[in-house]
């Protein structure tokens, strides 16, 4: 059964829904009692997993009542067009779920099977969320909702361990960081429900974490190695962009993790330089060498696309939900001069002046608290204490970077607010964190003392 934008959700759709939505409660509930004991951190994961399918509920009556139809909607038909499919024409779609997208695979779909939207299947990356979520569907009896929620609960494996790697650097923090990584309303609502969004977050939290445990702490290096590599993959075939944001920093973060461990000031300002090239160096190998995967968002065609994308979402079709930075060429002076408006867009915009529609309103109040808290930081502390904190702890250089190159990023290519709530929620755990954290360690004043303390205060 296909839901359609403004049908009414019947009641066997209803059924099913409460039914898996108790069964990932009880499993949520052994889980909190099996490892309490051990990680009391544990307090926080029920209710973070009820916020998720809480916001995947909401995102799904949104789309179907208030946008009447949408990408979320386009995405469930095109499952369901794809399950058809198995049964029809298995070889077909086993070809198709091998990213085979030809014309004539498309043409294997008839009015039996239901036809995905054209637009999605001309758009690999796009049609990679319908490849990914068709046997959900199929476990959910096709529901549309019981998806929704199952995949919550799945894609909030990745936030909850971003939650347990800050705890476990900055244990005294525990219950700020709950907020920040478990409890945005924009991360969950946006990060829950069956878009992009909610694949790419949670692939990014879960390469945090994995590359934390692989090249930082150095635990099961092999099992998180394998999820490091499957988190980028994930990345690369959905929104490339955010592994060109999230890789370099990564890179940064090990480097100067190892650099840390020299003893001596003197030692460690010779070797500064050739970590930093070091690190770049890696970087821009790597994304080099990727250029087939990363398709038009290789670093020479990187670009022309937000100059491009730039143009089309301020065409006047978006009328007041649209915002302008200005204009923009490829030299380097014009991208250097819109980087201050375009990072400070992506953190701090839309503006509660700028709300629009209902939707909105809970991504301006947000908005207009990181400012807050932005501005109650630059106020209480100096910019060289600032720098010298996050150079100490290399975990906050990473988040900083990935933080600050994926504001620039989609500022500098996203002129629609609809489009830029969504594209921003990867950095805002790693960017409102990082300010808590900054402004601990402010408070504590001695960096490599800081840790000590926490741990006192968190037992």
């Amino acid at each position: 059964m296909i839901h359609y934008p403004g049908d009414l959700i019947d009641f066997f759709e209803i059924e099913i829904a409460i039914i898996y939505s108790l069964i990932i409660y009880i499993i949520a509930v052994q889980m909190k009692i099996k490892r309490f004991v051990q990680i009391p951190l544990y307090r926080y994961f029920i209710p973070g997993l009820l916020v998720r399918m809480f916001g995947g509920l909401m995102l799904c009556l949104i789309y179907l009542f208030y946008y009447d139809g949408g990408d979320t909607i386009n995405y469930y038909k095109g499952g369901i067009c794809m399950i058809n499919l198995a049964f029809k024409n298995f070889p077909v779609y086993v070809d198709i779920m091998k990213g085979n997208l030809t014309f004539e695979n498309y043409m294997a779909f008839d009015q039996y099977t239901g036809y995905p939207a054209t637009y999605m299947y001309r758009d690999e990356k796009t049609f990679t969320v319908i490849r990914l979520i068709n046997p959900l569907i199929l476990l959910c009896f096709k529901n549309f909702i019981a998806t929704t929620i199952l995949l919550a609960a799945l894609a909030y494996t990745g936030p909850w361990r971003l939650f347990l790697m800050f705890c476990r650097e900055f244990p005294g923090l525990s219950k700020q960081l709950a907020i920040a990584i478990l409890f945005i309303p924009s991360v969950f609502f946006w990060g829950s429900g069956l878009l992009k969004d909610t694949f790419t977050f949670s692939a990014v939290c879960w390469y945090t974490f994995s590359f934390y445990k692989t090249f930082i702490v150095k635990e099961k290096r092999v099992m998180n190695l394998f999820f490091t590599v499957l988190s980028l993959w994930v990345l690369i075939l959905i929104k490339p962009y955010l592994f060109i944001a999230i890789f370099p920093g990564s890179i940064m973060w090990y480097v100067f993790h190892l650099l840390n461990k020299i003893e001596g000031s003197l030692f460690r300002f010779i070797f500064f330089p050739v970590a930093l090239l070091f690190g770049l160096g890696v970087s821009f190998l790597l994304v080099s060498l990727l250029g087939k995967e990363l398709g038009k968002y290789t670093l020479d065609n990187l670009l022309d696309v937000a100059i491009i994308t730039q143009e089309d979402l301020t065409r006047d079709t978006y009328g007041p939900n649209s915002f302008d930075i200005g204009t923009f060429d490829g030299s380097v002076g014009s991208l250097l001069s819109k980087a201050p408006l375009a990072i400070s867009a992506t953190l701090f915009r839309p503006f509660l002046w700028e709300i629009k529609n209902p939707v909105m309103f809970l991504s301006g109040v947000e908005n207009t608290v990181i400012l807050i808290m932005f501005i109650i930081m630059l106020v209480r502390i100096k910019i060289t204490a600032i720098v010298r904190i996050i150079m100490d702890q290399p975990i906050l250089l990473f988040s900083m970077l990935f933080s600050i190159f994926l504001a620039y990023s989609v500022g500098l290519s996203t002129a629609n607010f609809g489009a830029l709530v969504r594209y921003k929620i990867p950095m805002i755990p790693f960017f409102m964190s990082s300010i808590l954290i900054i402004q601990y360690y402010h408070k504590y004043g001695d960096t490599r003392e800081m840790k000590k303390e926490m741990e006192v205060e968190a037992s």
